[in-house]
């Protein structure tokens, strides 16, 4: 490893798309699990860790805003920091066009099933009263989390749509105030922080992780965080676990005002994890390439339709697995779906014919 590069990326998005998982499966104490750990202590204990892993949501707009970034500085070269803010804006157009048809492709089919079914009729989420087609229009659209809350959503999961697309609107003006003054920007964060406790907009305290990715991303750390791993030595390995192990004890202790730290530590930690066990990266790199899909499909397998199905090995890990297994199975056929229809698209475009 020579820099924080795409391959790190999807490595980080697995492990987020992993504790995601564990956290909504292991997260509530009446679910129809059993735990291998003895009596109430173990399942005090998986409980415990479960809600710890709701850092995947910070880890996760982290790696957002770390590579928008990116990719936008790429795009721009050396021109970056004096690049127009109508070019930031058709850049961040672009993102959320992409984002919302992913999440468009993802659960559209998952939902007309539901509603063809019976298993998840529109009635019971949009309600009858008037103004029921906006509320479907405005989760179509994927902004109901920033209008209602947690009310009127589909899928439950995809509040976070909301907060990627508002941190997507947002990225032209965070980019103008990073790329002209990093002091500014680090008070902006700092605002970011405080902000959420007198104006309670749902979506609005999420934002500082994203503004945390867009500076570690200008300033190059991730880059640095790679080359001190390189290294192998165990006093960087040492240090880099108490740093770790500290962080998590703060962010257990305050979610809100220490989840940017332990989501870095995690980065961190699991960059030395792969460079001293080189055999995670594939696999984790698999996980996080369909990491989007996880989140987006996987609340109608555990939750809305095939509970019993995904619950009945009991085991935690084997629950885990099956999970998994099934988001991997159904993403990789909508992945191959979504190659086809591009296809189709394209010769259509070319007037060409199937023959």
């Amino acid at each position: 490893m020579t820099e924080f590069g795409k391959r790190e990326t999807l490595i980080m998005k697995g492990v987020g798309g992993i504790l995601l998982l564990i956290h909504h499966l292991f997260g509530e104490s009446n679910l129809p699990y059993y735990t291998v750990l003895s009596g109430n202590i173990g399942g005090r204990a998986l409980l415990f860790f479960s809600h710890g892993c709701k850092i995947c949501v910070a880890l996760f707009i982290i790696l957002s805003g770390f590579g928008l970034t990116k990719s936008y500085n790429k795009k721009h070269g050396n021109n970056s920091a004096t690049s127009s803010f109508k070019e930031s804006i058709l850049f961040s157009l672009n993102h959320i066009k992409k984002l919302l048809f992913q999440y468009w492709w993802a659960v559209i089919p998952l939902a007309a099933f539901g509603v063809i079914s019976g298993m998840r009729p529109l009635s019971d989420v949009y309600g009858t009263e008037f103004g029921w087609f906006f509320r479907l229009f405005t989760d179509v659209l994927g902004i109901n989390y920033l209008l209602y809350g947690l009310n009127y959503l589909f899928n439950i999961t995809c509040w976070y749509m909301s907060v990627a697309l508002l941190t997507y609107f947002l990225f032209p003006f965070l980019n103008q105030i990073l790329q002209k003054n990093r002091i500014t920007f680090c008070a902006v964060i700092i605002a970011s922080i405080a902000l959420p406790k007198f104006l309670p907009i749902n979506g609005l305290k999420w934002i500082v992780y994203f503004e945390i990715g867009m500076l570690l991303a200008y300033t190059g750390a991730l880059d640095l965080a790679v080359k001190s791993v390189n290294g192998k030595k165990a006093l960087t390995d040492i240090g880099i676990t108490i740093a770790f192990v500290f962080s998590a004890i703060l962010y257990y202790y305050n979610h809100d005002l220490f989840g940017g730290l332990f989501a870095v530590s995690i980065i961190v930690f699991v960059l030395m994890a792969y460079n001293r066990l080189r055999f995670i990266g594939k696999p984790l790199a698999f996980v996080g390439k369909h990491s989007a899909n996880i989140f987006m499909m996987h609340t109608f397998f555990y939750h809305y339709y095939f509970r019993e199905v995904i619950y009945f090995l009991k085991y935690p890990v084997l629950v885990l697995a099956t999970l998994l297994a099934v988001c991997l199975a159904y993403s990789a056929i909508l992945q191959s779906f979504k190659m086809l229809f591009s296809k189709f698209i394209y010769k259509i475009r070319k007037g060409k014919t199937f023959a």
